[in-house]
């Protein structure tokens, strides 16, 4: 199985980055790996956001990713979740080190997830989404 060539931002990936010098699958498994678990349930082309699940197998290291290239912020955004209860919320782009937003955005460092399943995911959660942001959640 071939990998095609991909080209983002001027960055180039193909079956080259995969295949080490030797010839031999090196990077292979990795890929296979991270592929196994990501899980991109969640992509909203007029809103701009896309939501991501990534975790290590049997090692319960759940996050989730959503990124917004809106230029406006949502304030009770539905989204699934991979599962229920407490997810904390451990990067917003949209705070600055040491150098706090005058409008910041975000959800206080905590969300719960106990709605009804959404996206094909267990629960759901509502959201405060800034805009033009990245925010990581992490189990408990």
């Amino acid at each position: 199985m071939f990998l095609q060539e991909y080209r983002v931002d001027g960055f180039r990936y193909d079956q080259n980055t995969v295949i080490d010098d030797d010839g031999g699958a090196e990077g292979w498994p990795f890929l296979q790996d991270l592929t196994n678990t990501l899980n991109v349930f969640y992509v909203h082309e007029n809103d701009r956001i896309i939501a991501w699940h990534r975790w290590l197998e049997g090692m319960g290291c759940d996050v989730v990713m959503v990124a917004s290239l809106n230029e406006v912020t949502f304030s009770s955004y539905q989204l699934g979740m991979p599962q229920g209860g407490e997810w904390r919320e451990v990067f917003n782009s949209d705070v600055y080190d040491h150098y706090p937003n005058p409008q910041t955005a975000g959800n206080g460092g905590i969300l719960f997830a106990g709605g009804a399943s959404m996206h094909g995911l267990p629960c759901s959660a509502t959201v405060v989404i800034p805009a033009n942001s990245i925010m990581v959640f992490a189990r408990g």
